[in-house]
């Protein structure tokens, strides 16, 4: 954390502190009458800014130059003709869309992922540090680790697990990984290859009922399709995705003659549950609700 990290912190929090006092200003905003004060130009200002900086900062430069590009269409694509161009935008405009309504940064993707995406994956980091975490890797070595590459598909197994109920393939990575990667590179795997494989086995939690994390939220939000007519509707695709990674993980076993999991290492089916079945409660009670 750099001199620049608090920098940017503080100008963060006091633009979001100056839009929290204009609540009640803003709660009766009307889009084209209202007028935007010397604040809101300032605050407004600053949350784009840092906004480009955190799309910089997580996803590269390489979407982030997209933003740019899409940003600068908006400024002098006037200056275009035919089908693309569009009518002057100017700067009042383009700063009450982005951050005085709801049709720009503060809109539907960002409510759901701080009012439901949030509070599940606070829940799957909570359940993983409670038990959850280790029972995903027994049953994970009692259905595979006898096989060849047992290591590696119980990754995979237990990635899936974990991933269905914290819906974000970064934490599945973050929590699976630190017990599953040592496991892989023990038996010859190369580190890079370990990775490799945690990381596609970790992807598919994004996708794999019941949470799926914020994009679920977001369709059942966008097409008022109820939550769980999509997590049906994505359930065959996602155990398709596993399936695929599991196969690959086979062939690529059979190919380097990969040892299977050593047995100190499988406790079994009976045992991991007869020792971690409180686990199971906090998932059946979150489904049903």
């Amino acid at each position: 954390v750099t001199p620049v990290d608090w920098f940017l912190g503080l100008a963060g929090s006091a633009a979001a502190i100056w839009f929290a006092l204009s609540e009640g200003r803003i709660a009766n905003w009307m889009a084209g009458f209202s007028e935007l004060e010397t604040g809101d130009y300032i605050a407004g200002t600053t949350i784009v800014l840092l906004t480009i900086e955190i799309c910089r900062r997580t996803v590269g430069i390489g979407l982030t130059g997209i933003l740019f590009l899409l940003l600068a269409y908006v400024a002098w694509g006037h200056f275009l003709t035919g089908s693309f161009r569009h009518p002057p935008v100017n700067y009042n405009y383009f700063l009450e869309m982005q951050v005085i309504t709801t049709d720009g940064i503060f809109g539907s993707p960002l409510y759901v992922a701080a009012s439901y995406a949030f509070l599940f994956v606070l829940f799957g980091n909570f359940y993983v540090l409670s038990g959850g975490g280790q029972l995903f890797f027994d049953v994970g070595a009692a259905l595979t680790g006898r096989m060849v590459g047992g290591p590696a598909k119980a990754c995979v197994v237990s990635s899936g697990l974990y991933g269905s109920i914290s819906g974000s393939p970064v934490a599945d990575v973050a929590t699976t990984g630190p017990v599953s990667i040592p496991i892989m590179k023990k038996i010859g795997i190369p580190a890079e290859r370990a990775g490799a494989i945690e990381a596609a086995a970790s992807t598919g939690g994004s996708m794999l009922p019941p949470v799926m994390g914020a994009v679920a939220f977001i369709m059942a939000d966008f097409t008022g399709i109820s939550y769980l007519q999509i997590c049906i509707y994505a359930t065959l695709p996602a155990l398709g995705y596993y399936f695929g990674v599991f196969t690959l993980v086979h062939f690529e076993a059979m190919r380097l003659n990969l040892p299977r999991l050593e047995e100190s290492q499988i406790v079994g089916m009976k045992i991991a549950l007869q020792r971690n079945w409180p686990s199971l409660i906090p998932l059946v009670v979150m489904m049903w609700l």
